[in-house]
């Protein structure tokens, strides 16, 4: 079977439909200019919002067993964070899904991710807060 990320008007109206490899998780984020679906295999899958062309895919379980994208995602600065329960947090940018910066836990990460002061808030599935310092690559060109 064939999972698809589906774009609909404020009427219903399909106004595009793209096949999704994996079968994706309740991770999903949209910006103006990008659609955003994680799977349960660890994929984070990145499709222009206005026609739903694949712009990458980027595995962000890594080295670890697979993990599913379970954590909602974050968008700032053209950066995406994402959590998953390979206990890594990962940051793409989103033009390529180059990973700029990843943190391993020995927790699964699960909740809603917050930026503030270019700190990022997760929490994890044990309970614990993480304040991980994200400004260096959060600075604009």
């Amino acid at each position: 079977n064939t999972s698809h990320a589906i774009k609909l008007d404020l009427n219903g109206k399909e106004v595009w439909k793209t096949a999704i490899a994996g079968s994706p998780t309740q991770a999903l984020l949209a910006t103006d200019a990008y659609v955003f679906v994680g799977d349960h295999s660890g994929n984070l899958y990145c499709l222009d919002n206005q026609n739903g062309t694949l712009l990458w895919q980027q595995d962000t379980a890594g080295k670890l067993n697979a993990g599913a994208v379970t954590s909602a995602l974050l968008y700032s600065n053209n950066v995406v964070f994402v959590g998953n329960t390979s206990k890594r947090i990962v940051a793409l940018e989103c033009r390529q899904g180059k990973i700029l910066w990843e943190y391993e836990s020995e927790e699964n990460f699960v909740n809603q991710p917050v930026l503030a002061q270019n700190t990022l808030f997760i929490g994890s599935e044990k309970g614990r807060l993480y304040a991980l310092w994200v400004g260096d690559f959060l600075k604009k060109p």
